[in-house]
C-alpha cells in the first residue's frame, strides 16, 4: 500500500511539472523565446540565431524583431539571412 501511494504521488507530481512547463511555454514571452530559438535551430539547421526582441506569447501571437540567422545548412559558409 505504501508503494502504491508513493507511485501515485510521484505520478501526480510529474503531471503537475509537465503542466507548469507547458503553461510557461504558451503564456510567457520568455517561454516563447526559448521555443522559437529551438524551433529555428531545429528546422533551419542554423547554429547562430539572433533577434533583437520578441513580443507576445504563443497563445496570443509572437512578433520577432530583427531576426538574423547565420551558418544555414543551405547557404555558403559566409551566408546569413536577415
Amino acid at each position: 500500500m505504501r508503494a502504491f501511494r508513493f507511485i501515485i504521488i510521484l505520478f501526480v507530481s510529474l503531471v503537475m511539472c509537465v503542466g507548469v512547463s507547458v503553461a510557461f511555454m504558451l503564456f510567457t514571452t520568455n517561454g516563447a523565446e526559448r521555443l522559437v530559438r529551438f524551433a529555428v535551430k531545429s528546422v533551419f539547421g542554423s547554429e547562430d540565431v539572433v533577434f533583437e526582441r520578441l513580443e507576445g506569447s504563443l497563445k496570443s501571437g509572437v512578433r520577432i524583431f530583427n531576426l538574423e540567422s547565420r551558418r544555414l545548412f543551405l547557404l555558403p559558409d559566409a551566408g546569413k539571412i536577415r
